[in-house]
Formats: C-alpha cells, structure tokens, sequence
C-alpha cells in the first residue's frame, strides 16, 4: 500500500475558518474601543477647558471691584 499524497493532515476548512473571522472579530472590538477612548478623553479634554475657562470668569467678577 502507498500513502496518498494528496491526503492534508492539516485544519479543516472549517477551522481555518473560524480563526480568521475570530480574529478579524477581534480586532474589530479593539478598534471600537480604541476609538471610543480616543474621542471620550477629548470630550473630557474640552469639558475641563470649559470649566477652567467658566471658573476663570467668575474669578475675574469676584475681584472686580463694586461700583458705588
């Protein structure tokens, strides 16, 4: 008897399927959540400008002084 050579003993298509869509899945909710950090930060990037630049104002109106 001779072996085939033809006969893979290799992943199944099935398998190898699986793996790429696991991966590429993967990849896709890393990107997700990169990008909502991303543009979560920013937000509270400009928040804390507007904050400081409100709490500023109000500073400058406390140390105004009154006019009789």
């Amino acid at each position: 008897m001779t072996k085939d050579d033809s006969e893979d003993d290799g992943l199944s298509a099935g398998a190898l399927a699986g793996i790429v869509v696991g991966v590429v899945g993967g990849l896709c909710c890393c990107s997700l959540v990169c990008f909502l950090a991303f543009f979560l930060h920013k937000k509270k990037q400009e928040v804390g400008k507007t904050k400081a630049s409100t709490m500023k104002n109000v500073v400058e109106l406390n140390e105004a002084p009154a006019v009789a």
